[in-house]
């Protein structure tokens, strides 16, 4: 079975009497494109290399291991982790390259391990899956002496070959580490390994790798582009916008300042005209005043003299008349 160990561990269920272990959901195996992938696997988006490593170390905090006779802790299955690195450059092409680390469970042998009950269905699994895997190296290696394509790799025999495929058929380079025990007791199982890894070596990656990589994520790719594109061209834009934004406000702001001008020399003239006239008519009331002052005091100054002169008048009037007596 296939599990997902980046995908939340299901919860517990309980029964009328105990509690149930939970059970991952087994996922299914597809093809599209020549590609092989694993329908409905976890693919997490990362930034930097330590993100990965966390990630990493969230998935093996979920893989299956058991104490046997010969190992405290040894993993009941395979572990792969798969990373996809997209390059985009700037003429245009974009590369997506595929890495798939995996760490294979070591086969066992029953005698040694003793295992039992589920550990030995386990161990029947893992040893069953080594040696299909090492049934294609054979075959790989078997094609490259005799430069012949004639004997069938079975990469389809087992779910970890049907992963590894690609690698296996020389589509991908392939690279194997093996741990070896200093212990007498397992020189058997050391000269397997190593057997293993020297067949694995001469496997040879004869693909060379495409400008545009047409993989499941092409359309993700296409659509990553064209959104970089649109991104530029919206940028270009809004750059454009600014800019004309920018002018037309100056010149709206120039326009502005002249209307403010004009409007306000406008209003200042009126005023000044209003004052002009306010002062003028001003100038005419206190003239109308002077006038009529000038007027009451010459009609009062010709009174008084019009008295005096009566005055006179009688006084020599009387002044005769004394005289005549």
């Amino acid at each position: 079975l296939v599990f997902d160990l980046l995908a939340p561990p299901p919860q517990q269920q309980k029964t009328s009497q105990q509690m149930v272990p939970p059970q991952r959901k087994g996922l299914k195996i597809v093809t599209n494109d020549g590609k092989v992938f694993i329908q409905g696997l976890t693919s997490v988006y990362v930034k930097s290399c330590s993100e990965s490593l966390k990630l990493l170390h969230w998935g093996l905090q979920h893989v299956s291991y058991a104490s046997t006779s010969i190992n405290a802790n040894s993993s009941r299955s395979h572990c792969i982790f798969f990373i996809d690195i997209i390059k985009y450059y700037s003429t245009g092409v974009v590369v997506d390259t595929s890495y798939k680390f995996c760490d294979l469970a070591g086969s066992e042998r029953l005698s040694k391990t003793r295992n039992v009950g589920s550990r030995l269905n386990e161990a029947k699994g893992i040893n069953t899956s080594l040696m299909t895997l090492g049934r294609c190296l054979d075959a790989a290696n078997n094609n490259k002496k005799l430069k012949t394509k004639g004997q069938v790799i079975p990469v389809r025999e087992s779910k970890l070959t049907m992963l590894l495929q690609s690698a296996l058929l020389g589509k991908e380079k392939l690279t194997m580490i093996v741990n070896v025990t200093p212990m007498d007791t397992f020189y058997e199982e050391n000269m397997n390994v190593l057997r293993f890894s020297a067949i694995a070596k001469n496997i040879t990656y004869k693909q060379p790798p495409k400008p545009v990589n047409k993989s499941r994520y092409s359309f993700v790719v296409e659509k990553a582009k064209s959104a970089a594109e649109e991104n530029i061209f919206l940028r270009s834009e809004v750059e454009r916008l600014q800019s004309e934004m920018q002018y037309r406000l100056l010149e709206q702001e120039r326009i502005l300042r002249k209307e403010l001008v004009e409007s306000f020399e406008k209003k200042l003239e009126e005023k000044q005209k209003d004052h002009e006239q306010s002062l003028k008519h001003e100038l005419q009331m206190q003239q109308r005043l002077h006038d009529l002052k000038i007027a009451a005091l010459k009609r009062q100054y010709e009174n008084q003299i019009e008295d005096l002169r009566d005055q006179l008048e009688e006084e020599e009037t009387e002044k005769k008349r004394r005289t005549l007596e």
